[in-house]
């Protein structure tokens, strides 16, 4: 399964240092994660909006810019930045006047080339998951390798949201985590039921969240109709990895 995963790392990396995303003296210390989306494909309603998540360290600029087509003709996008927190900084994308057919999505490089792409079907039937409230558990990871590792808490609990947001209570921050950590190194599987949200030092990806005494939070699902029904009902307390 390591191998499997140092694998995947690498193809991504190769990928992302051929389009100019990734700086080169940082990749040739560690095999560099890629930006993802959430969702990354499937069903989406009308105007949709998506997640995307970004390792801090790929070269981009202030804002990401991504360019959507609905069938043959364009589409505006909005982009606006939602949480930085260690290594991850997130991005709220919204597409507006997509309300029917295929869709398309590009990430953009600095000479304006496609860097990352995903493909969607505007559906006006569809319907939101129904919401639950699921037993969470919090659990911890700590691993080391030649060249990395891996100490997390981990929250994990079954979903059928693609990212969710973790909301602490003492200062009503927040960071946006995809539904398994090795989301970041490959194109997520839909669906993904068995949720895995991993705070702390993740593999050769960095950072997702640092904190040094124990913090209370709640978890919200994040869908494509822009709602974030909550998944727990009261804080949970999370200790540092």
């Amino acid at each position: 399964m390591r191998l499997a995963f140092l694998v995947r790392a690498v193809l991504a990396a190769a990928a992302l240092a051929s389009v100019g995303l990734v700086a080169t003296p940082a990749a040739a210390k560690c095999m560099m994660p890629g930006p993802t989306l959430a969702p990354a494909s499937g069903t989406v309603p009308p105007n949709p909006v998506l997640h995307l998540l970004v390792p801090a360290r790929v070269a981009t600029h202030s804002l990401p810019r991504v360019v959507a087509r609905l069938a043959d003709r364009q589409v505006p996008v909005t982009v606006t930045a939602d949480t930085a927190a260690g290594d991850l900084h997130t991005y709220r994308i919204v597409v507006t006047a997509a309300v029917a057919g295929p869709l398309r999505l590009a990430l953009l490089d600095a000479d304006g080339a496609d860097a990352r792409t995903w493909t969607f079907t505007v559906d006006p039937k569809w319907r939101p998951p129904p919401a639950t409230t699921p037993r969470i558990a919090i659990t911890r990871e700590n691993t080391r390798w030649t060249c990395s590792h891996q100490r997390t808490r981990n929250l994990r609990f079954a979903g059928n949201a693609a990212a969710y947001r973790v909301v602490f209570a003492d200062d009503e921050a927040s960071v946006v985590l995809p539904a398994d950590p090795g989301d970041y190194f490959r194109t997520p599987i839909l669906p993904q039921t068995d949720i895995n949200l991993a705070l702390g030092h993740v593999s050769c990806f960095g950072h997702t969240l640092e904190w040094s005494t124990t913090r209370r939070a709640t978890i919200r699902a994040l869908l494509p109709d822009g709602s974030e029904p909550p998944v727990t009902r009261t804080p949970l307390a999370l200790p540092p990895p």
